[in-house]
């Protein structure tokens, strides 16, 4: 739909980080809630509210050596947008879209997950095991990784199916491996996913190349 919005957002984040590094965690946790008010007492002509809770534990399995630490982390993400007063639907830019280098890899975020049109509900799962190639004393400066991703969007929570597919209401399933390079300014992540869960005549397999870590 054409047209012009006006958007005023207040929003708050609340997070407890335990991780003895940022960029090349080993042990420790990041959990948060974030949470979105748009429209309302904060004037503007959209009227919608966001929840999103974050939460990503790393584990040493193991060291190779002295100091070759393989870490195993796990992480979910769940939330949702929503509507309110004014704003009976939820405008396109702001809806879920699923796929890509930082959700669920092995998939386009072009309505290859979830609703075409987008979703107002979403769970991301993320598995990532990571093995050391390069240390400078206890710095890494190059890993491989394994991963296996899992998640989908909906429009509503009836829309759920819990079981793994390729209709639309179904968890998608992603695997890939990729290389992390860790710079003292920032982490390059280089991924190949394959997802599990396409449709007929889709493309199974990507690469995607990032400048941020996954959490």
């Amino acid at each position: 739909m054409e047209g012009k919005s006006t958007q005023s957002t207040f929003g708050v984040t609340f997070a407890r980080d335990t991780r003895d590094s940022i960029f090349d965690p080993t042990e420790g946790s990041k959990n948060s809630i974030n949470l979105e008010l748009t429209g309302g007492p904060f004037m503007g002509n959209v009227d919608i509210y966001k929840v999103n809770l974050k939460s990503a534990y790393n584990f040493t399995l193991f060291n190779i050596g002295k100091d070759y630490p393989i870490v195993l982390m796990i992480g979910q993400r769940a939330g949702s947008v929503k509507s309110y007063g004014r704003t009976h639907l939820v405008p396109a830019y702001e809806r879920i879209f699923l796929g890509g280098a930082d959700t669920v890899r092995g998939y386009e975020t072009t309505g290859q997950i979830g609703p075409e049109t987008g979703g107002e509900i979403y769970y991301i799962g993320n598995v990532e095991l990571k093995f050391p190639i390069a240390r400078e004393g206890r710095r890494t400066m190059a890993q491989l990784a394994a991963f296996f991703d899992i998640g989908n969007s909906w429009k509503n929570l009836s829309d759920v199916r819990f079981k793994t597919g390729a209709n639309v209401g179904d968890f998608k399933m992603g695997v890939g491996f990729g290389l992390r390079i860790v710079t003292p300014s920032l982490p390059i992540r280089l991924d190949w996913g394959y997802g599990l869960n396409h449709k007929s005549g889709e493309k199974r397999g990507y690469i995607y190349f990032s400048m941020a870590n996954l959490f």
